[in-house]
């Protein structure tokens, strides 16, 4: 869609261009409830999603990898109640500022899988290979298993384990009011991977695991109604 900011552009919100979705000031309804913003974050620009219940406006930023200040304006801009931050996986440009951002709002850290708690000690090695912001240290104060649910507001999400990309990586179901959306975080990167699943990043830690784990979801999602 050449209506969208372009990769490289500066820190814009904008719905995702890569999977064609209508804009609503930068933002999607999901079930008339809830509402999702989608940021692009750090050199980058890795997709970190807002998400927020329009009855009672408590929301959580997914994936803040950086750019806080950015984050941080959109967040008071559109009167979020940030609750809780959620991670898919621990690479550096997915959650760098989540210790920063969970110490700002006072909330807690939930996410990603305990197997990528080894990337999330990392972080601040990882943050000063690629020359990102020092943001503060942490580890997530709930570890997510697969099948586990997470609040917010008058919703609950699914988490679902989908390793590949990295060991501990999961995405995270969001359904309202009969609409379903996935946030994915990494375990696709591109919209070709659903017709050619076994095609890999580069950054992929188990390149088999990761094309086991796009052809198990893209069966089970095939023929539903269902955002990614």
């Amino acid at each position: 869609d050449d209506s969208l900011p372009k990769t490289g552009e500066g820190p814009h919100l904008r719905v995702s261009g890569s999977y064609a979705l209508p804009r609503a000031g930068g933002s999607r309804y999901i079930g008339s409830m809830l509402k999702v913003m989608i940021a692009p974050v750090t050199p980058f620009q890795q997709n970190c999603s807002l998400v927020w219940c329009q009855d009672t406006m408590e929301g959580t930023a997914v994936d803040p990898g950086g750019d806080f200040d950015m984050l941080k304006q959109a967040i008071d801009e559109q009167g979020i109640k940030i609750t809780k931050v959620l991670l898919t996986h621990g690479h550096v440009d997915h959650a760098s500022a989540a210790g920063t951002m969970a110490e700002h709002y006072g909330v807690k850290i939930e996410g990603p899988h305990r197997d990528d708690q080894f990337l999330i000690e990392g972080l601040p090695e990882s943050g000063r290979k690629y020359n990102f912001p020092v943001y503060k240290p942490f580890l997530p104060d709930r570890w997510l298993e697969h099948g586990e649910t997470v609040s917010l507001g008058k919703e609950t999400f699914e988490v679902v384990h989908c390793p590949g990309h990295t060991p501990g990586h999961v995405s995270v179901m969001i359904e309202s009011r009969g609409e379903k959306a996935m946030i994915t975080g990494d375990f696709m990167h591109h919209p070709c991977q659903i017709a050619h699943p076994e095609w890999s990043s580069a950054a992929d830690s188990d390149e088999e695991q990761g094309i086991r784990t796009r052809r198990e979801m893209f069966a089970k999602l095939a023929g539903t109604p269902t955002l990614v």
